[in-house]
Order: structure tokens, then sequence, then C-alpha cells
């Protein structure tokens, strides 16, 4: 059995543009039956156990740096979902293990899904982001499977296009152009 836990940082809508400190939940982090429902910060020292349910957009090469976009997250204002909030870890001890990884949790922020330039840097992004490469046409049933054969077929210009997409038929570019 796997338990969530939270990632929480100061996060801005894309909706409506309210800046609070919101909490992601997440299995990226290892968790047991004493620490579900933990809410991790910058600063805190984590073990990132749960790479499975995210697909891996660049080349590690030893690196001790991981950026991992994490989601989604709901606007407490505003409810707007399917958000997204980066994540840069300092890895304290370099493994070939991805699901063995001490880590440090540097920075915590929104993502911009829909803006390819934001997506320089990133190692993994989660499986859920990463469907938004087939949207309008989202059929979430064993959608991780079929993507991962897919990759590097799909790319992360299609999932920045279709996340934009789906922003535009939600919200009216009135309210994306003031936030």
């Amino acid at each position: 059995m796997s338990y969530a836990t939270y990632i929480c940082g100061t996060l801005r809508c894309l909706r409506c543009g309210h800046v609070a400190e919101e909490c992601v939940q997440t299995k990226l982090i290892r968790a047991d039956v004493n620490s579900a429902g933990r809410e991790y910060r910058q600063g805190n020292s984590v073990v990132i156990d749960g790479l499975g349910d995210y697909l891996g957009i660049s080349q590690l090469i030893h690196n001790p740096m991981l950026n991992v976009v994490i989601g989604d997250w709901d606007c407490s204002s505003c409810g707007l979902n399917y958000q997204w909030a980066k994540v840069c870890f300092q890895l304290t001890e370099i493994t070939h293990r991805s699901d063995f990884m001490p880590a440090t949790i540097l920075s915590v922020e929104s993502f911009a899904a829909d803006q390819i330039a934001d997506y320089v840097g990133v190692d993994y992004i989660q499986d859920l982001l990463a469907e938004f490469a087939r949207y309008p046409a989202l059929n979430r049933v064993n959608a991780l499977p079929e993507l991962r054969l897919q990759m590097p077929q799909t790319t992360i210009e299609q999932v920045a296009n279709g996340y934009r997409h789906w922003i535009n038929d939600i919200i009216p570019s009135s309210i994306t152009d003031m936030a």
C-alpha cells in the first residue's frame, strides 16, 4: 500500500491570479502509516520513491538537481483544478535507483504547463499532465502505458499545446490575460 503526502508552497492560480500557500497531494515522497498526510515544504528532507507515475523528459546524467512537475492542485479561491507545481530537489545521495533518492526540497513554485519554455530543466512530469498531449480526446483509462510507448513521439510541445487548448476552453481570454 502506498500513502500520499503533500508538497506545499506559495502558488499562483492561472484563472484568478490568487496567490496562497497551496498543497499538492503526491505519492512521490516515501511515506508510511506514520507519515501519511504529512506536509513537506522548502528545506525539508525527503526520500523520493514514486517516479513510476511520472514521465522522464530529460536525460539525467548523475545530476544532483532533480526538477519534477507535480499536480494537480485546486485554487483555494476559485476552485480551478489541473494546475501544476514545479518542485526542485537537491539529491543528497546519488543512487541508480528511482525508488530511493534522498533529497532536500529547494523550491516549490507555480508551473505554467502551457508555456514550452517552462519545461526547460524539468526532468519529470506527472502522468496526468502528459495526458494533455491528447487533449481534447483525453481518455484516462490506462493512458500512461500508452503514452510511455509513444515517448519520445509525444513531445513537450504537444503537452503544452494540449494544456493551452484546455485552458482556452475553460477560461475566457480576458481572465487569462489579466492573471
